[in-house]
């Protein structure tokens, strides 16, 4: 996602664990400082990805904290009006 939104500069909607959106040491390179005059970038609201911390992790990285590739689902109720909230913003920031 990084060398896309470095390339491309475009409005990113980005679902992904909480865990890696409040412990990810480099999530940040996605927008400000590291991308200067970055599009919008917005992460799935809260509650709407649900970890599955018993599920098999499909990846193993030794080393690397489990919660990095924590498997999660999506609660598609709350998904679709977050999204459409964030195209929206799209639209008006393109208005």
């Amino acid at each position: 996602m990084a060398k896309y939104s470095w390339i491309c500069n475009k409005q990113r909607y980005v679902v992904t664990t909480e865990w890696n959106v409040k412990h990810r040491g480099d999530i940040s390179i996605y927008g400000e400082p590291y991308n200067q005059g970055a599009a919008m970038l917005r992460y799935a609201s809260a509650g709407i990805v649900i970890s599955q911390p018993d599920a098999p992790i499909l990846v193993v990285v030794p080393d690397w904290p489990r919660e990095f590739f924590e498997n999660f689902s999506v609660d598609y109720d709350l998904l679709l009006p977050d999204l459409r909230d964030a195209l929206g913003a799209i639209v008006v920031r393109l208005c």
